[in-house]
């Protein structure tokens, strides 16, 4: 869930970041995976949130203009307490989410 006291997701944003910038006028793709929604308590997740707004705003920022962001999932919870027994857990593990920014 992190590396030392470095949440697990901020040396990816960080290399996305720098991948981008080294990059600068050439076509690439990057792709980044986080991890943090397969802990089941979820409160590791919720630490994303905040990092990735301002790494989405950034990215638009500096290349909105040109730039296609899709944010995807894998699937939804399928398993616990968020799961079992909720109406949502099934529908979010039978339609992962899909976001074109």
């Amino acid at each position: 869930r992190c590396f030392g006291p470095v949440p697990a997701h901020e040396p990816l944003l960080t290399y996305e970041s720098q991948f981008l910038a080294a990059y600068e006028g050439a076509r690439r793709l990057s792709w980044t995976v986080y991890l943090e929604g397969h802990e089941p308590s979820f409160r590791v997740m919720g630490s994303l949130d905040a990092a990735l707004a301002a790494h989405l705003l950034a990215l638009r920022a500096r290349h909105g203009h040109d730039t296609a962001i899709f944010l995807v999932s894998d699937h939804g919870i399928h398993y616990g307490t968020f799961y079992d027994g909720s109406p949502s857990g099934p529908r979010e593990h039978a339609t992962p989410l899909l976001y074109a920014l």
